[in-house]
């Protein structure tokens, strides 16, 4: 199992890498042309009058601006492989348990499907972000999941 767990590794290593490549490569882009224009960037330049944030804090863009004085290359790709691996393993641990739950309760079950078959009334659909908020009740029994079985305690 080894060799197939190495694969599997150098695999997301290689899929992450790419990522912080291209992130990094685009920073420096945006750091470029702010030089040239003169732009001078602060860190409370991050925040609104509120001081809430004005744009979304991405983990990896914070990875990359503390690159050099906290972390080095390898330290960006171990700590977002890190991330990755640990969201991909809750999500499926979620579903799973989800899929137990209606397993274990199938009125409850049967609420969901009906729920779904009226939603997407037909076999080839694409699902909307509008259309998602139209399953109430899946959402619910989802909920209840994550409360009964914390991802994290």
């Amino acid at each position: 199992m080894y060799h197939e767990q190495k694969r599997c590794s150098n695999i997301t290593y290689s899929f992450i890498g790419k990522i912080l490549q291209n992130k990094k490569r685009d920073m420096q882009n945006k750091n470029h042309r702010n030089a040239e224009r003169e732009v001078v960037t602060k860190p409370e330049d991050d925040f609104d009058e509120k001081g809430s944030f004005k744009s979304p804090q991405i983990f990896i863009d914070q990875l990359l601006k503390l690159e050099g004085s906290h972390f080095n290359d390898w330290d960006m790709l171990s700590e977002a492989s890190t991330i990755v691996a640990a969201g991909y393993e809750t999500s499926a641990l979620m579903i799973a348990y989800a899929i137990l739950m209606l397993a274990m309760y199938p009125e409850y079950q049967q609420r969901v499907f009906e729920e779904v078959k009226n939603v997407f009334p037909n076999k080839d659909f694409e699902i909307a972000y509008d259309d998602l908020n139209k399953l109430e009740f899946t959402e619910r029994v989802i909920k209840e999941t994550m409360r009964l079985f914390p991802a994290v305690p």
